[in-house]
Parts: structure tokens; sequence; C-alpha cells
């Protein structure tokens, strides 16, 4: 698979998009920023298709790209006070290593049931 190819699997599976907006969506707790996570992992995709080795779906690793980036934005969100804001902060949901492998799995799974 190369990037051209990358391109034409987002372009013909929404579905997958919506997927990956919906895991963004539950760690970082809105829709807007679950978009910009889900654009955010598709650039860094995109970037360093190069470094994809194959040894997983290229499904699970967008998975793993997304959750990535939902956790750097919370872990940015932290870092800032709002304390006179009418915008809530989300709160990453503290997952063991244990649950982000059963999303994984959870994910994987899916993915062969819509082939």
């Amino acid at each position: 698979m190369d990037k051209d190819n990358l391109l034409e699997f987002f372009r013909r599976d929404s579905e997958s998009w919506n997927k990956l907006k919906s895991l963004a969506f539950s760690i970082v707790g809105d829709a807007d920023s679950a978009e910009d996570v889900t654009q955010e992992a598709f650039m860094r995709a995109y970037r360093y298709f190069d470094k994809f080795k194959g040894t997983s779906s290229l499904y699970t690793w967008l998975v793993r790209i997304v959750m990535r980036c939902a956790y750097d934005l919370v872990r940015s969100r932290k870092s800032y006070s709002f304390a006179n804001s009418n915008y809530p902060i989300f709160e990453a949901q503290e997952d063991s290593r244990e649950n982000i492998e059963k999303k994984i799995e959870l994910s994987e799974k899916n993915e062969g049931l819509m082939k």
C-alpha cells in the first residue's frame, strides 16, 4: 500500500472515518475536537506513511494514531488554566494499558466483521 491508497481508503470508507472520529470523541469529549483530532491523525498517517510496517492492519495503525492525537490534545488542555472560562475542560478517561488494548482488539474485531 502507498500514500495514494491511503487517500483512496478514506474516500471510499467513510464508515471507518466515522469510527475513528467516535473513538476520538470518546477521549476528548466534544465533536469539534474529535473532528480536529481525526484530521490531525490522518495528516500524521500520511506524513509518516513510510513508517507503517504492515504488521497490523491499516485501520489498527490509524486507531493508535487517533488515540495518541486525542491524548495529546487532552494533555495540552490540562496545561492551560481557564479559571473564569465558560468552556469546559474534558478530562481524559484514565485508561490502563489493558483497557487500551481491549479497545484496539474490539476495533480489529469490528474491522473483521465489515469485510
